[in-house]
């Protein structure tokens, strides 16, 4: 499996969520957020995963998203390397 057929797969088991929540979620200007991120091996799709999916605003959704490539790239984070989610306050 590619890695852009893992991202789709996760977002998809994601939305199918997003869509029991919210039938017209995109039509009111929300995106389908995940967590674990699509791009991790641990998403929505992965057999047996715990995961969390909720329509949220779109321009902070994808806010959100711009803001953790520099993450990704600044830390070199590529395909299959571990790292380490630390929610704080």
């Amino acid at each position: 499996m590619t890695q852009r057929s893992k991202i789709d797969a996760n977002r998809a088991a994601a939305v199918k969520i997003c869509k029991g929540i919210d039938p017209n979620y995109s039509k009111k200007g929300n995106d389908c957020d995940e967590y674990p991120f699509a791009s991790t091996a641990e998403g929505a799709a992965k057999k047996g995963s715990r995961f969390s999916a909720r329509p949220l605003n779109s321009e902070q959704n994808q806010a959100a998203g711009r803001a953790i490539n520099p993450f990704f790239v600044g830390s070199r984070v590529l395909d299959g390397d571990a790292f380490k989610v630390a929610i704080t306050r």
